[in-house]
Order: structure tokens, then C-alpha cells, then sequence
């Protein structure tokens, strides 16, 4: 047995005991209140029993503890037939009690306990807290001889704790993940045996500081389990866990090369990481929702991002950016105005009968100021709806169905807007003549036909469509000019009311800001119908997100409308243009 631990109260080692009967037949305690070894017998067949102690406490560390028993003769007392051995001598023992009537030890029925006892309730208590090992029972007395023989076999001395060597790198470890390896070869001389064990870092064998203890032989554990993860803690029982992150773990039967240790398992690139703006204490509020290889983040205080995945070693965490709302409800008193200094590139907005910009600060689009009145305007998106001028509303012009490649001024179509395009005359005379109706999403770069009509003499079109997919620009062309003849073109759009955005960059004053078009503005004419964006520093940023069953990437309440839910277009999750088109956002 070993003892680490005095004074913890009375323990037993092994016990044959009948459960719920609050007396016992065959008892090696160990120890007592006083640290001392007693051994009792009981006679079931009577309820008597007898005890002995040892007449001094044990010592600390591994013991050699053998009792025998002789067998009651009737003379004298049981306990005269007693003896304690520990580390192979014979020790000197008091009876502790002597029942009268006893004969013999006898329990029949009941199995031998080890390393504890049963209470009255048949509860096992008295456990041994510290080691046991080698528990033999014999049906015979042994002599000192017998027992001497015993003990040497065992070399006569147990150390108090399994003999362990270790290394520890000589440098901390950085946050975050990284690939451990361990290879232990044993030297050949137990002195040096902790310089068997190499530990590897990302790849590379690290220096450590290697201790060896004395009377190490081998690695050895035959009966225990492995732990991934965690390991027990002898001193107190529990489990030591490791708190992190443990992924791909695997056990050699064989001794890793350097080599294999390196280059073979370890690949330099495979950890990465991306750096992000976000703070610890930011994690708890932080949402995520991911399509394929991209996921998209959101917290009140950041504008939306999301992580792409091209590749093992290629991740970019990026702005979403949103450039074409949502926005908050349209103003509609008439004394309140926004009036721009130009319709494209960067302009300053100027107010009227209000102070819309929050002046604040200016950290870009991450969290400034610890209130949201402390927060600068930057980000914010003002959409601007203006009445489309005269010349912008409709162009009548007229081509020589003779010239080919002759085209009209071109007119812009945003979004949503529908046109009428018609032509009058008499051409194509003496020949076939075309014309094509054609538009354009790069200032014609590109362009694809729309409508065409075929003229002989006296061919003419009425007809009328909506643009459903971006801002374009629109003209008519002749195709080739086979007949003769003038042809009169009239193109026009229904919609005069524009809508241009502009994104603040910074500001100024209450009444004034400066910002970049992102939708090119009708005209530099002041306008009452303006709406601001309801996400930015000043108002917050989203603060949750999900993609919608029906394809749209859709965000959950900021702090200025916490009840608000915003969807994008359809199949386009950044586009957030609203629209009466049921895939309108």
C-alpha cells in the first residue's frame, strides 16, 4: 500500500463483510484515525469479535503489510493469534477488544471487499484513497521466512509516484492554431532519457529543457486508456482539460523521423488567418449566415462583411457595401430640402430647414463614439428623388433612312421605368431600310437591340417595354440604308421622377456633407424627397442576417429601428433597391 496523505481518517484495504450488518469477519483497516494499522476478526455465528493495533503510526510512502491469523484455540484471546508485519518485519500490536464467546472467524457467504468497507445502509465506505497493489489471500499462515521472501522479490522499496521525465520548450507558444508534434526514442542509459523526447512546432523542433528522474526504465502504462484532451491530475482525482481547440490527432506505433515530423504531416500554409476588426468583447453579438463559399457577419457597431473562400490559402474578409439602400421613410415636409453641387463624382450636399448630418465623428465605417448622437454621419447613404428635365424626359429627332450606322441622341432609362419608342414618315422609299432600338449598360461600350422595324415606303412601329434590369441608356440606329427618306423618331420615358444616391464620406457641419455618387443624380436642383440610409455609423448597423427560403439576404433590426426587417432583390444579395416588382427588395 501507499500513503501520501496522513491524518484523512480511517480507510480499509480489504474487508469481507456481510452488507447492512454494522459488524464485520476479516478487517485490515488501514488506516486509523491515528494512522495506525488494526486488523479485526469476527465470529458471525455469535456477534463477537477481537482487534489489534499496531503500536505506532506508518510513515509515508509504499509499505510491505502482511497479517496473519493462526485460528482460535480457546486459549487465551483471539487476538494472541494475530500478527502485523510491515516491510517484512513483525510489529509490535495492543488488543483493542476481545469479545467473549468468540470461536472462529466465520462469514460464509459474503465477497472480499479491497480497498473498502460496508456501512450498516450497505453503502461501501472507508475507502482507501491512496494506492494498492499486489493483493494476495492465503489459505495458510505464512512464516516469517515466507514473508521475508516475498518482500525482497519485490526489491524491498516502491517509489511513492510512478516515475515520470518530461520536456518543456524553452518559449511560449503564440495564440492560435498551430501543429504539434511529440517523438520520444529511448537513449541508452536511463540517465538521459528525457533527451529522448523532441518536441516539433508548425513543423520545426523546438529547444526544450528535458528533466530525468531517477529509476525511469521504460515508457510503460499497460493498463491505462488514453486521453485526447485531457489527462488526470493524481493530487486531486479530477481531470486537467485542455480549454481550446484540438483537431486531427493521431498516434504512431513507431518512432517519427525529423522528416516525417516536418515536412511530411506539417504544411507551412495550412494555418491562416485573416485579420477583422472586431474585438473580444464583440464576439457574443456577433451573426453570422453563409451561401457556398461565402458567409456573411453582422454586428450593430460594424458595417455587414463577409468572408470569401476562393481557395485553401486565399479567404478575404470584405465591406458587403451596400450602394443602393435600404433607406428610412422619404421626408415629406416640403420646407425641408437637400440640394447637390453637381449630378456625378464627388459632391457636397447642402441643407435647408433641417440639420440631417450627424457631425460626430469620423472613423470610417467602424464603431466610433461611445453614443449613437456621437456618431458621424460616414457611410450613410442619401437617396435623392428629383423631377427628370424636359430634355431628359423624351428626345423626337430625325435619321436619313439612306445612312447607315446614323443614330439619335441617346436617352437614359433608369430602373424600373417605362418607355415608348415610335417612328413617322415615309422611308425606306425605293429600297428596304432598318432600324433597331438599342440600349446600353456601359455608355455603349456594349450594346444589345431591343426593338426593330423594317420600312418600305410606308412601315411604321408604336411600341413600349419596361427596364427591368439596371440604369440604361437608350438610342436608335439605322441598320443599313437600302431606300431613301426621312424617318421621325420620338423616344420617351413615362417616369419623371429620378432617383439618384449619394454616400457620405464626410461631414462638414449639421447642413453639410460631402459624399460620392453611386446613382447619378437628375439634375443640381434642390429637392424635398429625400431619404436617409438606415444603416450607418450614426444610425447602426444591422444586427442580425439570414438568407430567406426565397433567395434573399436579409437583415434583422439596427438600433434606430430594431423592429425593421430589410430583404434584398432576389438572387442579388447587395442590391437592396426597392421596387414594385415582386423581386424587388
Amino acid at each position: 500500500v501507499q500513503i501520501n496523505k496522513l491524518g484523512s481518517g480511517k480507510v480499509t484495504t480489504l474487508a469481507r463483510l456481510e452488507p447492512f450488518n454494522p459488524s464485520g469477519s476479516i478487517k485490515n483497516r488501514i488506516l486509523d484515525d491515528t494512522e495506525k494499522l488494526n486488523f479485526s476478526t469476527y465470529d458471525e455465528t455469535i456477534n463477537a469479535q477481537s482487534a489489534i493495533i499496531t503500536n505506532d503510526a506508518l510513515t509515508l510512502g509504499w509499505h510491505f503489510v502482511v497479517v496473519t491469523y493462526a485460528g482460535f484455540t480457546g486459549t487465551g484471546n483471539p487476538t494472541d493469534f494475530v500478527k502485523l508485519y510491515v516491510d517484512s518485519s513483525l510489529v509490535n500490536t495492543t488488543a483493542i477488544v476481545n469479545q467473549a464467546g468468540y470461536v472462529s472467524m466465520r462469514d460464509l457467504t459474503t465477497k472480499v471487499v479491497i480497498s473498502g468497507d460496508f456501512n450498516s445502509g450497505g453503502t461501501v465506505v472507508f475507502q482507501f484513497a491512496d494506492k494498492i497493489d499486489n493483493v494476495v489471500l492465503f489459505d495458510v499462515e505464512l512464516g516469517q521466512g515466507s514473508i521475508t521472501t516475498l518482500y525482497n522479490s519485490g526489491n524491498g522499496t516502491e517509489d511513492m509516484t510512478a516515475t515520470v521525465i518530461l520536456s518543456t520548450a524553452n518559449d511560449s507558444v503564440m495564440r492560435g492554431w498551430h501543429f504539434f508534434g511529440v517523438s520520444y526514442s529511448a537513449p541508452a542509459t536511463e540517465a538521459t532519457a528525457a533527451d529522448g523526447i523532441i518536441l516539433y512546432v508548425d513543423g520545426v523542433a523546438i529547444a526544450i529543457t528535458a528533466t530525468t528522474e531517477s529509476g525511469y526504465v521504460s515508457m510503460e502504462n499497460n493498463a491505462g486508456n488514453i486521453d485526447i484532451g485531457r489527462a488526470q491530475d493524481d493530487a486531486v482525482g479530477d481531470f486537467l482539460r485542455w480549454a481550446d481547440k484540438i483537431d486531427n490527432v493521431a498516434v504512431f506505433s513507431d518512432v517519427l523521423t525529423a522528416t516525417e515530423a516536418t515536412s511530411d504531416l506539417f504544411t507551412a500554409d495550412a494555418a491562416f488567418e485573416v485579420e477583422t476588426p472586431y474585438l473580444t468583447a464583440d464576439l457574443p453579438t456577433l451573426k453570422f449566415e453563409q451561401s457556398a463559399d461565402v458567409m456573411f457577419i453582422t454586428h450593430p457597431d460594424y458595417e455587414p462583411r463577409k468572408l470569401l473562400r476562393t481557395g485553401d490559402t486565399d479567404w478575404e474578409l470584405q465591406v458587403v457595401g451596400l450602394k443602393t439602400g435600404p433607406f428610412r421613410d422619404q421626408n415629406t415636409d416640403t420646407a425641408k430640402t437637400i440640394v447637390a453641387s453637381a449630378t456625378t463624382g464627388s459632391v457636397t450636399l447642402t441643407a435647408v430647414g433641417h440639420a440631417p448630418f450627424a457631425l460626430g465623428t469620423t472613423a470610417g465605417h467602424s464603431p466610433s463614439g461611445a453614443l449613437t448622437t456621437s456618431k458621424s454621419q460616414t457611410g450613410a447613404l442619401f437617396k435623392l428623388v428629383q423631377a427628370v428635365s424636359g430634355t431628359s424626359q423624351s428626345i423626337g429627332e430625325t435619321l436619313n433612312s439612306t445612312t447607315a450606322d446614323a443614330v439619335t441622341t441617346v436617352l437614359a432609362v433608369p430602373k424600373g421605368v417605362t418607355w415608348d419608342w415610335t417612328t413617322n414618315g415615309t422611308w425606306g422609299t425605293g429600297g428596304p431600310s432598318t432600324l433597331v432600338l438599342e440600349r446600353s449598360y456601359d455608355a455603349f461600350t456594349t450594346k444589345e437591340t431591343v426593338a426593330t422595324v423594317t420600312g418600305l415606303a410606308n412601315k411604321n412601329i408604336v411600341t413600349s417595354g419596361t427596364e427591368d434590369f439596371a440604369d440604361a441608356t437608350y438610342r436608335t440606329r439605322v441598320l443599313d440604308g437600302s431606300g431613301t427618306g426621312n424617318v421621325s423618331i420620338q423616344f420617351s420615358i413615362r417616369d419623371t421622377s429620378h432617383i439618384g444616391i449619394v454616400e457620405i464620406t464626410s461631414v462638414a457641419s449639421s447642413t453639410v456633407a460631402t459624399g460620392t455618387v453611386r446613382t447619378t443624380l437628375a439634375s443640381t436642383d434642390k429637392t424635398h424627397r429625400f431619404s436617409e440610409g438606415s444603416f450607418s455609423n450614426r444610425r447602426s448597423w444591422p444586427i442580425d442576417v439570414t438568407i430567406s427560403a426565397e433567395e434573399r439576404l436579409s437583415f434583422a433590426g439596427n438600433v434606430s429601428e430594431p423592429l425593421t426587417t430589410w430583404g434584398s432583390v432576389i438572387g442579388d444579395f447587395t442590391d437592396f433597391k426597392f421596387g414594385s416588382n415582386a423581386d424587388d427588395a
